[in-house]
C-alpha cells in the first residue's frame, strides 16, 4: 500500500481524490478512450485502494463496461438495426423490401445465432 500522502490526506498519484465527504477515483485507461471516473463509496484512503484496483481488474478482464453494465452482442446489434430503420423512416424507406436495415437483418441472422449470447 502507499504512505507517501499528500496535502489531502490521499496517496499521492493514486488517482483518488476527494468529493463531499466520499473518496472519488479517476483511471486512465491509456488506449485513447476517456478516464473513468468513479466513486468508492467510501472516506477511508485504503479502501478506496482496494475498490480502485477491483474495478481496475474488472475493467482488465472484461467482466464490467465502463459504464458499470455489461452488454450482450444482441443489445448492440438491436440498437444497430434500430438506429438505421429511424433513419429510413426520415427517409420514407422503411416499408421497401430493399432497405438497408432489412439487407442488414436479413444478412446478420446467422452471425446472431452465434454471437447473441456473448458479452461485447
Amino acid at each position: 500500500m502507499a504512505t507517501n500522502l499528500g496535502k489531502n490526506g490521499l496517496p499521492i498519484g493514486s488517482g483518488l481524490y476527494w468529493n463531499g465527504s466520499k473518496i472519488y477515483c479517476t483511471v486512465s485507461l491509456h488506449d485513447g478512450r476517456p478516464a473513468l471516473r468513479f466513486a468508492t463509496g467510501t472516506d477511508e484512503w485504503k479502501k478506496a485502494l482496494l475498490v480502485r484496483d477491483a474495478k481496475i481488474k474488472a475493467l482488465n478482464t472484461g467482466e464490467l463496461s465502463e459504464n458499470g453494465r455489461r452488454v450482450k452482442i444482441r443489445e448492440l446489434l438491436d440498437d444497430y438495426i434500430a438506429d438505421l430503420k429511424r433513419k429510413e423512416q426520415g427517409r420514407n424507406d422503411y416499408a421497401k423490401s430493399d432497405s438497408t436495415s432489412y439487407k442488414t437483418a436479413s444478412g446478420i441472422k446467422h452471425v446472431r445465432l452465434a454471437f447473441d449470447e456473448m458479452l461485447a
